[in-house]
């Protein structure tokens, strides 16, 4: 049976015949006299079916369908008609003919849900195509296709999608009418055909035709500020200048009026939307084919472009192991580079990942850590996904080693304020590994080259450290002694990177004192005689007192010393330095009594005692009044105006050692060093300490400053959450006016105040509007107040993610409403969206942005951050209820 036959049989001759269409036979074709069929309508009747079956995008055939309202709806049907007739290939479909027909008047009537034609001519339009395929459908599913039809408009709406994704009406699942099956029609594949409600509600269906809807109001709105007319054709769509910038701003009435960062730009936007919007790559191509030929920029690596809207901060690690610890808070723009990449076929997915993953390393190559992160956080989420191929993925991860540049990465690892970012760069490549890294240590012969690798695994932190504390433990009980510098680099790490809170340091202590043997190569046991000072353990203290007896013994002994006199020398202050720092009595004891001894052998050793110099020793009575002493006897003598010099050394690390003990004692000697000898510099350094005494640290003293844009206000945040910090963060913009007020108290949120707003709407304020500005930290005892906006002080974590988000949400507003752009109502009856229940605010930014107000005006007018009103405003014009002036 022929094409032609099946569409004879779909649409009975009667049914044709009575909407004064002739059908398609062998010989049938339609005369010129019928129809005037102009190349123009041809080529629209060939859209129209590419379309049916998904092959165009709607955007691709708004200007077909706009040429066919002009025809009569008998033209379409018969095409209509043909397309059905040619859906119906191979064995085993149970598909009413009315499903088919259902589906070709749903798409044709999305496209006026995406704005794309004239709503008013095709309401009209539909309703004569309704029902003339009302008469041509089998008469058992006739009244179920006319019930459907009329619910057109009242339902949501969904996108229509590849043949697999068919249209389906309500209550056609069960099965045919009776009788209605057309024998034609029993070849259809039953894999051909899904029912719209197999899709499931809150799919993604509604935010392709958003996606559809924003693109065409972007297009409008850049056509309005570029003042150029379109040169395609299509109904909203405009030709566009080839660097297009967002609008400058509503100037100095804003709530947070520092200098704004920059923001996404409505190309961005549109890139985005048409990401979104595209349901296969085909599609995809199609629409940025058309951007490409109206003028935007970026459509040619669509991932590179949107990569570059990124907001320049990473959203926090959270605890949710089943995301990889990722928050999903990157915001539309990473979720369309997502799509992008996954869209294809599989092939196509995995080079795609490739080029994201480069993406992201020019990202870290450039000094831009927080776009690379959220790259590879994506990278990361489609690979979990399995959506591209095992092999594509290692690829992916194995590209990192040679094509971050190495002096970028050195640099980026000694920004204490980086090291958080890297790391989570680190942690995609396996080359970056703590192991692995420490492997290419252990046989790396270049000195700048070993510095770079031990700064990248003291970035890994915790991680990091674990992976030194197993080669160093290997390394000790190996049957021969490793490559003491390779050895000396792994104690290193162990004391550079703090370990976990709560930890036993049994094994550590150990490993340490085992290395600290004396006979071992010098520097290795400095640095072992160092991370024992880092413990304050009875161990670590008896490992170390041990320590300094065997030196001070193989120093006086006779036989001969395993190391020049003065490396011996230098482990003897590492030694002493290491005591004072653990800080118990008899390592202090132990300090004293080795400075005070009068051996040559030793060296100086009243100049170790300098070391006590930020030690409150005021508990220790008998030790303080042993430096009391010494100091006295070492002080100059004035006798009838001439200065006999004391015994003994310098007087100057005596006071040092004296420097942090305010007793009364203390302060006799140190005040008549400083009025003695005022221009000695021991007399200085007395007057110094005594001047501390007087005026110690005091609340109110700034602990951290600099600029909020290096910084970045999440890293900050997140900075003073980790540390516990308890003061008042003011933000000041480039005049040093202070315009944010944030108080922490332990690291969380106790009060936040931004021009009028006060609380949570102030510090989502500060991400909604990211702006330039310098910052201040000022420590506070306390922070409380009466008027406290909350019970509690919030955590951090959850405010950032909010306001990330809220970012995020702002910008696609922002791209339609333009802080400058004055609005007036339209006929449509303008909707609340679901989110805003407060009747009266969105009477009020209704009524003011009717009336032509601004966005920043009406924020100010009703004292609220952008947010709420940005997402209303752009609401309604979406759906036509608002337009510019």
């Amino acid at each position: 049976m022929s094409i032609h036959d099946e569409a004879n049989l779909l649409l009975p001759r009667s049914a044709v015949q009575n909407a004064n269409v002739k059908p398609i036979g062998d010989d049938d074709v339609l005369t010129p006299d019928e129809v005037s069929m102009t190349t123009e309508i041809a080529e629209a009747l060939l859209e129209l079916q590419q379309y049916l079956s998904d092959n165009l995008a709607p955007l691709m055939v708004a200007e077909s369908i706009s040429i066919l309202l002009e025809q009569p709806a008998s033209l379409a049907a018969l095409h209509i008609e043909a397309w059905a007739a040619g859906q119906y290939k191979g064995p085993g479909a149970s598909v009413p003919a009315s499903d088919y027909l259902f589906h070709a008047v749903k798409k044709i009537h999305l496209m006026g849900e995406y704005k794309l034609v004239p709503a008013a001519k095709l309401a009209r339009y539909l309703a004569e195509l309704g029902d003339i395929l009302d008469a041509c459908c089998p008469e058992g599913d006739r009244q179920l296709l006319a019930e459907n039809l009329g619910r057109l408009g009242q339902t949501g709406t969904m996108l229509s999608s590849p043949v697999s994704m068919l249209h389906r009406q309500m209550g056609a699942e069960s099965s045919l009418a009776s009788g209605a099956e057309p024998s034609g029609m029993r070849g259809a594949a039953r894999g051909n055909v899904t029912s719209v409600g197999s899709m499931g509600a809150g799919g993604s269906s509604d935010e392709l035709v958003r996606s559809l809807r924003v693109f065409n109001l972007l297009a409008d709105r850049l056509a309005s500020s570029s003042g150029s007319a379109s040169s395609a054709g299509s109904p909203g769509i405009v030709t566009l200048a080839p660097e297009e910038h967002a609008p400058a701003g509503g100037g100095s009435g804003a709530v947070f009026p520092v200098h704004e960062a920059p923001r996404t730009t409505p190309s961005v936007q549109l890139l985005e939307a048409a990401v979104t919007g595209a349901e296969t790559t085909r599609q995809l191509q199609e629409l940025l084919d058309r951007l490409r030929h109206l003028g935007v920029p970026g459509t040619g690596d669509v991932v590179r472009s949107l990569s570059r809207a990124l907001p320049d901060w990473t959203p926090p690690r959270t605890g949710d192991t089943a995301s990889g610890g990722r928050a999903d808070a990157t915001g539309g723009v990473a979720r369309a580079i997502r799509r992008v990449v996954t869209l294809g076929e599989p092939e196509e997915a995995d080079r795609k990942l490739r080029e994201l993953v480069q993406t992201a390393i020019e990202h870290v190559n450039e000094g831009s850590l927080s776009r690379s992160v959220a790259l590879l956080d994506v990278a990361e989420k489609i690979i979990v996904s399995g959506s591209v191929t095992k092999e594509a993925a290692r690829m992916a991860r194995s590209a990192g080693r040679n094509a971050l540049d190495s002096e970028r990465l050195r640099v980026l690892s000694e920004r204490a304020d980086k090291r958080i970012l890297l790391r989570r760069v680190l942690e995609f490549f396996p080359a970056f590994s703590p192991q692995r890294l420490l492997a290419e240590l252990e046989v790396e012969s270049k000195r700048d080259a070993r510095r770079l690798i031990i700064a990248l695994v003291e970035c890994h932190g915790l991680a990091g450290r674990a992976a030194a504390m197993d080669r160093l433990q290997s390394s000790a009980t190996a049957a021969t002694e490793g490559d003491w510098r390779f050895q000396r680099n792994l104690l290193y790490l162990i004391r550079r990177i703090n370990r976990q809170a709560g930890t036993s340091v049994e094994a550590e202590i150990e490993l340490l004192e085992r290395f600290s043997e004396i006979e071992r190569s010098p520097s290795l046991v400095k640095e072992a005689l160092s991370g024992l000072g880092q413990i304050k353990h009875e161990r670590s203290a008896q490992a170390l007192l041990s320590r300094l007896r065997g030196l001070e013994n193989f120093l006086m002994g006779t036989d001969e010393l395993p190391h020049p006199i003065e490396e011996m020398r230098q482990m003897l202050d590492r030694t002493v330095n290491a005591l004072t720092s653990v800080a118990l009595p008899q390592t202090l004891r132990a300090v004293i009594d080795h400075g005070l001894k009068k051996q040559p052998r030793f060296g100086d050793t009243v100049q170790r005692l300098a070391s006590l110099s930020a030690q409150d020793l005021s508990a220790h009575k008998e030790l303080t009044e042993r430096l009391v002493k010494a100091l006295e006897s070492v002080l100059p003598v004035k006798v009838f105006g001439m200065v006999l010099p004391g015994q003994g050394s310098d007087p100057g690390h005596l006071v040092a050692a004296l420097s942090s003990t305010p007793t009364p004692r203390v302060k006799e000697v140190l005040a008549r060093a400083a009025r003695l000898f005022p221009d000695r510099e021991f007399g200085k350094a007395a007057g110094r300490a005594l001047a501390a005494y007087d005026h110690p640290p005091e609340s109110g003293a700034v602990v951290l400053s600099g600029d909020v844009e290096l910084f970045g206000l999440p890293t900050l945040f997140q900075t003073l959450d980790q540390s516990s910090s308890t003061g008042v963060l003011s933000l000041r913009n480039a005049k040093g006016e202070t315009v944010a007020t944030l108080t922490f108290e332990s690291g969380k949120l106790r009060d936040c105040r931004v021009g009028t707003l006060r609380g949570l709407d102030a510090a989502y304020q500060l991400f909604e509007r990211p702006a330039d500005g310098h910052f201040v930290f000022t420590r506070r005892d306390d922070v409380r107040s009466n008027d406290d906006p909350f019970s509690e002080p919030r955590e951090v974590v959850p405010i950032l993610l909010e306001g990330m988000r809220r970012y995020d949400e702002v910008q696609h507003a922002l791209a339609l409403i333009g802080d400058g752009t004055a609005y007036k109502s339209t006929a449509v009856k303008p909707s609340s969206p679901a989110e805003e229940t407060d009747a009266k605010f969105l009477h009020a930014v209704w009524t003011a942005s009717a009336a032509g107000t601004q966005l920043r005006e009406i924020e100010r007018q009703l004292a609220t951050d952008t947010y709420r009103c940005s997402r209303l405003m752009a609401h309604w014009i979406e759906e036509g209820a608002l337009v510019a002036r």
